[in-house]
């Protein structure tokens, strides 16, 4: 009989994805990639491929010496490409992940389950939002009766209504109370341009849409996966019929801008178009005053990226106190520079229901 140590068992299931040709490689690497920023592969050592990294062309690095955690997470992510027919039973994924490396996580156990079964539990809202949003998912809370010897467990079928699974995302330390009173959100790419439009320019020109919930996604990277985050938030408590099209994606006008609308056009094509869009101008400081043109000229032209993002929140607090300093004099400079933002805001605020 032939018996294979874990690495070796480990290293023979990496093999059947070793070609970069078939689809269960493309969907391992991505996901590896995504939760460890390196792809696991078989390397060759003295009792045969054991799991590792290539650090060059002539070193490698055994998975070995990684610790326990990424062996684990590899053998799953392996296990999740190739299996089919299979019954997976795992408890609390989220540990030792972060929020991206755990949605990376969540996205390959959606498109494994088309062909296999899980059974999750979890104490995290990131993994009951993400998984509890498939059609035909079930969800049951699990609960302790007080005082009992020995601990007895209750099983309850979570009601697939609104109310129902909004109390078991409180029961996990989750307020829904920030996002179920507003009308509607309305998704920004800077903390710049969503502090202007929620603090000025709804407030003095589109008042209406104080009812909406601003969000500013810190940077263009992140517009996507909150969009994301907020349809499945949607799907998860069934509100599907209250926000359908009842959010609103602005970003700046550049190339990354208007590739993101674009993929979001394209993900959610059942949405009305306009409600992806992008500004004019390539960054929202170019909506500044005239009086603070030549700063934002001089500001965005910081090569270096963190001197940049600190010299733009000085830019951001300086003009914050010279609108709050004559509330008449920041109207008229405003209706002047950011003109066409205004616009914009008064059409979603007739879309507003």
């Amino acid at each position: 009989m032939l018996v294979l140590s874990n690495m070796q068992y480990l290293a023979a299931k990496l093999s059947r994805i070793s070609n970069p040709g078939i689809p269960a490689f493309s969907r391992f690497s991505e996901t590896c990639n995504a939760i460890l920023g390196l792809l696991v592969t078989g390397i060759p050592s003295a009792n045969g491929q054991l799991p590792g990294i290539h650090v060059t062309n002539s070193d490698s690095l055994p998975i070995g010496q990684m610790g326990d955690g990424v062996a684990n997470i590899v053998a799953l992510l392996a296990d999740l490409a190739i299996s089919k027919d299979k019954l997976f039973v795992i408890e609390e994924p989220e540990n030792d992940l972060h929020p991206g490396a755990l949605k990376a996580l969540l996205d390959l156990i959606v498109e494994s389950s088309a062909s296999n079964q899980f059974v999750i539990s979890t104490h995290s809202n990131i993994v009951l939002r993400h998984l509890g949003a498939v059609d035909g998912s079930m969800v049951y809370s699990i609960t302790t009766t007080p005082g009992s010897k020995p601990t007895e467990a209750k099983v309850t079928a979570v009601e697939q209504t609104p109310q129902a699974r909004l109390e078991v995302l409180q029961s996990l330390g989750y307020s829904f109370s920030d996002f179920d009173l507003w009308d509607g959100w309305l998704i920004l790419e800077e903390a710049s341009a969503e502090r202007i439009i929620r603090d000025f320019l709804i407030p003095w020109f589109a008042p209406k849409l104080s009812r909406v919930r601003t969000l500013s996604t810190g940077g263009n990277a992140q517009v996507e996966s909150t969009f994301d985050d907020f349809h499945r938030l949607v799907r998860f408590t069934h509100l599907e019929a209250a926000y359908k099209d009842a959010a609103w994606v602005r970003v700046d006008g550049d190339a990354s801008g208007k590739k993101i609308v674009q993929q979001l056009h394209e993900r959610y094509p059942s949405w009305k178009p306009d409600r992806f869009n992008f500004f004019v101008k390539e960054q929202f400081e170019h909506y500044y005053p005239i009086e603070f043109q030549g700063k934002v000229d001089t500001v965005l032209s910081i090569q270096d990226g963190q001197e940049r993002r600190k010299a733009k929140r000085s830019l951001l607090n300086e003009l914050v106190a010279w609108l709050d300093a004559d509330k008449n004099r920041g109207i008229a400079a405003l209706s002047a520079s950011a003109k066409e933002i205004i616009d914009d805001l008064k059409i979603i605020e007739a879309q507003l229901r």
